[in-house]
């Protein structure tokens, strides 16, 4: 039983990070699966927090830089979510 729930917590975490690595999953697969390895479920849960926070910083930088270059190139920009704008 102990491993069937470690085999879902497995495939939930291989999934979570498939879908931000897309293309790039499957040159990363032997990494994950070392830390898979090592990591217990509370371990599993601060590293995901962690992915979580590093992709949404990236993307927040992207945004950024993308607003400061149509600034330069004369545009005026608001970036605002689908939610705000309701």
């Amino acid at each position: 039983m102990l491993d069937l729930l470690k085999d879902n917590r497995n495939i939930y975490f291989k999934k979570y990070i498939f879908e931000i690595l897309q293309s790039k999953y499957s040159k990363n697969e032997k990494i994950v699966d070392r830390i898979l390895f090592n990591l217990t479920d509370n371990d599993l849960k601060e590293f995901s927090a962690l992915v979580a926070d590093i992709y949404e910083s990236a993307y927040l930088k992207c945004v950024e830089d993308h607003k400061v270059s149509l600034e330069k190139a004369g545009y005026k920009v608001n970036i605002v979510s689908q939610n705000s704008a309701k």
